[in-house]
């Protein structure tokens, strides 16, 4: 699948949050922006962005995690 390009504003900790508050079932993630906007410094159209790149690479973050999370650990 080809992904738009990543945004310019993105973070780690931006992708994080979102799937911490997709956990937390506080609010469905299409009214997830407010949330964004309030906990990180950035503006709606950054938010808008940030958002469709988490739920455009969700399915794979997801697979990769779970790869992760099923590695032994090393001694």
């Amino acid at each position: 699948m080809q992904y738009k390009k990543t945004p310019d504003a993105l973070k780690p900790e931006h992708l994080t949050f979102l799937d911490d508050l997709r956990e937390s079932g506080v609010t469905n993630m299409f009214g997830s922006i407010p949330h964004l906007t309030a906990q990180f410094p950035m503006g709606t159209g950054d938010a808008i962005k940030i958002l469709q790149h988490w739920m455009d690479t969700f399915s794979e973050r997801q697979r990769d995690k779970k790869y992760e999370d099923s590695k032994p650990e090393a001694e």
